[in-house]
């Protein structure tokens, strides 16, 4: 049976972030657009998330991009 995450606006749910990135999305305009969920630590791996839930491997990333600029 496929889950179905729940996802929510990270400003609903910042404690599911990991200190640093709560730390780079406070006061962020980007903030709003950032959505989280709740994942089964057993579904860590990647491949692992994408057969048990509704995740595609195309939407998935075990990573955070983050784009800055000097200056």
């Amino acid at each position: 049976m496929t889950q179905h995450l729940s996802w929510h606006p990270v400003s609903t749910r910042p404690d599911l972030l990991a200190e640093p990135g709560r730390t780079a999305l406070e006061g962020s305009p980007l903030a709003d657009s950032v959505q989280v969920a709740a994942i089964d630590p057993d579904l860590a791996d990647t491949q692992a998330l994408v057969d048990a839930t509704d995740v595609t491997l195309e939407e998935s990333a075990n990573c955070i991009v983050v784009l800055g600029r000097r200056g």
